[in-house]
């Protein structure tokens, strides 16, 4: 049964777990000869959070140098065959396997060869035994970082000294617990450098994806990116741990979530609570879930500003929040913002009338193709449809974005925006990307409207404070 021992989760933690293997296997993904490379090592986590291996290799053949020309001609992509997988059992019988790594080769005296390597994740797999009956799905994170989360729940602690004759209670207000696609989530915030989320779904059957999903859509929520430290996913009996090297600590980061990190009221019973948070994840996580590529291209544009918010310079996160919105346009509402037939008609009159031009062809060709893109739908028709017609933003929103945007591609840390304005912009067009993806989801509630003054509460869709 493939599982971490008893304070391995701490020890990972702390970044001192280390496993012994007896048996390992480092072997090039190339089909043609591949360079394989045998022998007994260790696996550790560094100081810093990596995931090292070391391997003693016990075959003479595997003792030449490393040869850095097979990674192909410098300026190319590596390709995949350059790179090697590992296999390992450890002193207690587990079977480990990482993919995809570049390691370095050094020779011992007596002229074998040593192995060592990062490692961004580290598997093992295997079965619980068949008597135990076991359905559903359980998946439990670890994530090595201080991230904030909306309260409802407490957790309690107990303990006992003197054989129990002395028992004490403790409780604090420290969890986020929620059901979503027929799961039950349970979120903690242990201490200020752990969290753990733990999901129990009865579904036998889970989307493949639905372990990236759900924590994208929590990354959605929190306003904050989520890089776990250890994974564990059982699936009826079959039992999967990764554990993954640790990424930086991105606490810096300025953007905000769509939602206050505490209760939000009812207005109907005036009663405090976390299904507004509830209601967003759930929405998030099943729209996303209609997608089969591994990362959704809103997480990958909500990716892109988190981190480009961590950035020295206001002006990298305004170019990148900009470029987001448009290409979130684009990959969400693709079919809006397409000419008329009247338009469209106009457009081929204009081309007929150019064609009879006698004039210097090359001219000719780039005028023809400069109209052939008037065919296309633009970022600001998409806008204005969202904006007129759908209602899903505001046409102060839509301005918002040509004021930032233009000056922010084409005159980057130039664009003669006085800074508190500039400011203003780039809160104005935080909201404005938020209401997009509120839109695209079905979500309607409560969100925080960062582009005025006290960043109240509103309603969305419309613009008036929640009461």
């Amino acid at each position: 049964m493939p599982d971490l021992r008893k304070d391995e989760s701490e020890e990972i933690r702390f970044r001192t777990w280390s496993i012994d293997c007896p048996r390992m296997i480092v072997k090039k993904k190339t089909k043609r000869d591949p360079d394989t490379f045998y022998g007994a090592g260790e696996i550790r986590i560094s100081e810093d959070g990596q995931l090292i291996f070391k391997l003693y290799s016990n075959r003479e053949r595997n003792t030449k140098e490393w040869d850095f020309s097979t990674l192909g001609d410098p300026g190319r992509i590596i390709p995949d065959d350059a790179y090697y997988s590992l296999k390992a059992v450890d002193a207690f019988g587990r079977d480990w396997a990482s993919d995809r790594f570049l390691p370095s080769t050094h020779r011992t005296a007596t002229g074998r060869a040593v192995l060592t390597g990062n490692l961004h994740e580290l598997s093992t797999e295997g079965m619980y035994p068949s008597e135990l009956n076991l359905s559903g799905n359980n998946l439990d994170y670890w994530v090595f970082d201080d991230l904030k989360i909306p309260y409802n729940a407490s957790t309690i602690q107990r303990k006992s000294v003197a054989r129990g004759e002395q028992t004490s209670r403790s409780g604090k207000r420290n969890a986020w617990r929620f059901r979503s696609y027929n799961s039950r989530f349970l979120v903690v915030r242990e201490s200020s450098d752990l969290l753990t989320i733990q999901v129990v779904s009865k579904t036998e059957n889970l989307p493949e994806l639905f372990p990236d999903r759900l924590i994208e859509a929590l990354q959605f929520v929190i306003g904050h990116p989520i890089n776990w430290g250890i994974m564990k996913h059982r699936t009826g009996r079959h039992s999967k741990v990764t554990i993954r090297s640790v990424r930086y600590k991105t606490s810096q980061i300025r953007f905000q979530p769509p939602l206050p990190l505490k209760l939000i009221r009812n207005p109907n019973n005036g009663k405090s609570t976390a299904e507004y948070h509830r209601k967003l994840f759930d929405r998030y996580l099943r729209y996303t879930l209609e997608e089969d590529k591994l990362s959704h291209p809103i997480w990958g544009k909500l990716n892109a500003i988190y981190e480009a918010s961590d950035a020295s310079f206001i002006d990298a996160q305004a170019l990148t929040l900009t470029v987001a919105i448009e290409s979130l346009l684009l990959s969400e509402f693709r079919d809006l913002g397409y000419p008329t037939q009247k338009e469209r008609n106009a457009i081929e009159d204009i081309v007929q009338h150019i064609d009879t031009w006698n004039g210097d062809e090359r001219i000719k060709n780039r005028a023809k193709g400069m109209l052939s893109n008037l065919g296309q739908p633009r970022a600001v028709a998409r806008m204005d449809d969202l904006a007129n017609k759908r209602k899903a933003i505001s046409v102060d929103q839509s301005k918002s974005w040509q004021r930032l945007r233009n000056p922010s591609t084409h005159a980057y840390q130039s664009s003669g925006i006085e800074t508190p304005e500039f400011l203003e912009l780039i809160q104005q067009c935080m909201v404005l990307f938020y209401h997009l993806i509120f839109y695209a989801i079905g979500y309607r509630g409560p969100y925080i409207d960062y582009g005025s003054r006290g960043w109240p509460l509103k309603k969305y869709p419309g613009n008036t404070l929640w009461s």
